[in-house]
């Protein structure tokens, strides 16, 4: 790419790219606002050159499955535990449906000089997030501890994300980057296609060697055993769609289908007669997970077919809490669980058989999706959905903002790298018609 052609309008979109993707892995939370960022910025650019508003608002037809199952969870607020709470978690899940909806399509209508433009500071981005992180994880988050100190956020009581120790330094537990680390992982595969379309020769691979061990070295080191599931997924779905593209849409679709359908069998088996809830070889909070998940399994049957509604288990696990004043970390295994740590089975739970079979198709929908991609995109974005698969198997809740602004993020950033991949001639005005 000429750089002579790179124009001011194409730098401020790098820009806002760039530091919302290396903000997204420093601080994971920041999602839930880099989103509509992003978006506003886009509605303001497409404004600005004239983009005509039905464009960005066109349906993506492999994202009406998702839609629907949104739908649903709003519909759901009908028979949930808290009008109110139901209403606002699924409101802005489909407010960022929409925003992916709208940069997505953005996006379509760029020029390939904006696009490679674009993805090679998104690229760099990843690697300063990605540095930032390993930074933090070797040396016990001293950045983080040395902003608290710096801005006097001390606590005078004990907090959860931060206390003193006996000599008066400021802790931070470890797992509060957890959350950066799925962060790095979402990301790995769209920023290593960036990385092989922007550049060439030996710079295209040590920029790929360079996000791939990185984010293996933040993950295997980190303590969130989710992400090191998801990196090696990745890695696996990476290699097979590289060789059989076929063959690993083929199991990723049966992987899925078997995700979804046997998500609560599988629950109770892993806690009895499997019992592994006192195997000594699991991570404690993985025992403290299968015990989690022989709950939520057994609630399905409560409400089998439409669910107990949208986030009923955190409202009624709070009631219990208010009711029974348990202390932090002493609640009892039959009381409802605030979070079900598994997107599977929360989906069973919460919106029964209609919102199981919703979220099936939603997501064989996706894969029919990046099955139609190029040949050279598919093993990237291929990766990414394995990737996807295993963050929601044993770690956040579905409905917390961040989470699904990530999801939604994710796949800008890989339509992004999809776009750059296909030299702009996906959907795309030619360059020298561009404003």
């Amino acid at each position: 790419m000429d750089r002579s052609s790179v124009r001011p309008s194409d730098r401020v979109v790098a820009t806002f790219f760039c530091i919302a993707a290396a903000a997204s892995i420093i601080a994971a939370r920041s999602t839930a606002v880099i989103l509509p960022v992003l978006f506003v910025m886009v509605m303001a650019l497409a404004r600005a050159e004239r983009v005509p508003l039905r464009t960005l608002v066109k349906p993506v037809p492999e994202a009406l499955p998702v839609a629907a199952l949104l739908m649903f969870g709003m519909l759901s607020a009908a028979w949930s535990a808290d009008v109110g709470v139901t209403l606002a978690s699924t409101v802005t899940a489909m407010l960022a449906l929409f925003a992916w909806l709208a940069i997505h399509r953005w996006l379509g209508e760029q020029p390939i000089r904006r696009i490679r433009h674009t993805a090679i500071w998104f690229v760099i981005a990843v690697l300063v997030g990605g540095g930032v992180l390993l930074t933090e994880l070797f040396s016990d988050q001293l950045i983080r501890r040395a902003i608290i100190d710096a801005f006097g956020l001390i606590p005078t009581a004990p907090n959860r994300h931060y206390w003193l120790d006996a000599g008066g330094r400021v802790r931070v537990p470890d797992w509060d980057l957890n959350r950066s680390v799925a962060v790095a992982n979402m990301l790995l595969w769209p920023a290593v296609l960036c990385a092989f379309c922007c550049w060439a020769g030996w710079t295209r691979r040590v920029l790929a060697f360079l996000l791939i061990v990185g984010t293996a070295v933040a993950t295997g080191v980190s303590n969130h055993e989710t992400s090191k599931l998801a990196i090696a997924a990745g890695l696996l779905c990476f290699g097979l769609a590289s060789l059989r593209p076929r063959l690993a849409i083929g199991l990723m679709a049966l992987v899925w289908t078997v995700a979804v359908l046997g998500s609560v069998p599988a629950a109770r088996i892993a806690y009895d007669p499997l019992a592994l809830h006192e195997a000594s070889w699991l991570q404690g909070t993985a025992q403290a997970r299968i015990l989690i998940w022989s709950n939520v399994a057994d609630r399905v049957a409560d409400a089998p077919i439409i669910g107990s509604g949208v986030r009923s288990g955190l409202v009624l696990s709070d009631r219990e809490e208010l009711a029974q004043n348990h202390p932090q970390g002493t609640r009892g295994e039959t009381e409802v669980p605030r979070h079900a740590h598994n997107v599977y089975l929360q989906t069973w739970f919460e919106l029964g058989l209609i919102g199981a079979a919703l979220f099936l198709v939603a997501g064989l929908a996706a894969l029919r999706a990046l099955a139609r991609m190029s040949e050279r995109a598919q093993p990237y974005a291929l990766a990414t959905f394995a990737v996807f698969m295993a963050e929601i198997f044993s770690s956040w809740e579905v409905w917390q903002g961040w989470f699904v602004a990530l999801f939604a993020l994710t796949l800008v950033y890989l339509a992004l790298a999809v776009r750059s991949a296909e030299g702009g001639q996906c959907q795309g005005r030619a360059d020298d018609a561009a404003p």
